[in-house]
């Protein structure tokens, strides 16, 4: 949703009298964010990232290439988002706003409904609750947790104001479209890659290299963007680091905690996101209207960028430090699958309740 909310934005603020683009942009960002993505400790099951990570670890077998499945279970959202991103544009042309998200919605059932009917696990969900505190008395869980809710918050500036940024430089809205269009497929292919180099690096130090490319990307190249074809390069350079820290992360607490506690896990984690999500692109409106606004050029837009990517930077370094945690010698990768495999509940194991050998496995940090 966060691409058809980020063309349909950028559409809106150019109907706005002179000034008060900026202004609503702050707004309209953060009322899309309440609308798509509240995040409910109770309700994780519906959050579509906790899902596709719990698909991947239920389907694909233990040893198999799992970072690669969950890269391409994600990527589909990222073909979609880039086909939809000018599909969204024209409807809302031809259509107006209303109907636009009402044809999405329609075919987003449509195709939602029976991929999720037609799905077979390979294991049985464990059903141990939705939080489990003793995660946080573990140092790896809590730095883990804390980079991924900081992380969250400039992740998705660059989808929302690619096609505010591109209005400001005197493009059409579909031009700003074909971009975001272009971001969307970069983050799909970036998906893929990173969780093929997952498998082959380690989830660990897949991560920490996409997050801190994406950090580069935001301090060094957006701001020089001020034509076309770096604007473009900005698009498919954040959109492939972009993809890939959500197709890494799943990955890295699959690998840690096992196919078993992965939804546990991943759903802490995932609500720690809720406020990147409500709040990441708003402070970036704001910083936009504190300078001037859209009306002002390509300046009033350094210091949202700054913050995206500085903010990147704090997750970058926390992630370091947990890699760093495990394993000083640079790119060294730790695999302890098999201690994973053997300490699965079953049925008539004390491991099913949550005993002692679960403990074993937390204090064990897993992969690099």
């Amino acid at each position: 949703m966060a691409t058809q909310t980020s063309t349909t934005t950028a559409y809106q603020l150019e109907q706005l009298p002179k000034g008060s683009a900026d202004r609503a942009g702050g707004t309209t960002l953060r009322q899309a964010r309440s609308a798509h993505h509240e995040v409910d400790p109770s309700d994780s099951d519906l959050d579509p990232v906790l899902e596709a990570s719990r698909i991947a670890d239920s389907t694909v077998p233990d040893g198999g290439k799992r970072g690669l499945a969950n890269g391409i279970v994600y990527a589909g959202g990222g073909f979609g988002a880039a086909v939809l991103s000018i599909a969204t544009n024209a409807m809302i042309e031809r259509y107006g706003v209303e109907w636009a998200f009402r044809i999405i919605g329609i075919v987003c059932f449509s195709t939602g409904f029976p991929a999720a009917y037609m799905i077979k696990e390979r294991i049985p969900i464990q059903t141990s609750g939705f939080i489990d505190w003793k995660l946080f008395r573990q140092g790896s869980f809590n730095i883990i947790f804390v980079a991924g809710a900081i992380g969250v918050f400039p992740l998705l500036v660059p989808p929302f104001f690619i096609p505010l940024y591109a209005r400001s430089m005197g493009l059409s809205t579909s031009t700003g479209a074909a971009l975001l269009a272009g971001y969307n497929f970069s983050s799909a292919i970036g998906r893929i890659i990173s969780g093929h180099l997952c498998d082959i690096l380690g989830p660990l130090n897949t991560l920490f290299a996409f997050l801190a490319i994406n950090s580069l990307t935001m301090i060094a190249l957006w701001p020089a963007s001020t034509t076309l074809a770096p604007l473009a390069v900005f698009a498919v350079m954040n959109g492939l680091t972009n993809g890939g820290f959500f197709a890494s992360m799943p990955t890295c607490i699959g690998n840690i905690f096992g196919s078993a506690r992965v939804s546990t896990a991943m759903g802490m984690i995932v609500t720690g996101w809720v406020g990147g999500y409500l709040f990441g692109s708003p402070i970036a409106g704001y910083l936009l209207d504190a300078y001037g606004g859209a009306d002002e050029g390509l300046k009033a837009y350094r210091p949202a960028m700054f913050y995206a990517g500085s903010v990147s930077l704090v997750a970058t370094s926390l992630i370091l430090l947990m890699r760093l945690r495990i394993n000083k010698k640079p790119w060294a990768k730790r695999q302890c699958r098999s201690k994973i495999a053997n300490l699965s509940p079953s049925k008539g194991s004390s491991h099913a309740t949550g005993g002692p050998a679960w403990l074993m496995l937390y204090r064990a940090p897993c992969v690099a």
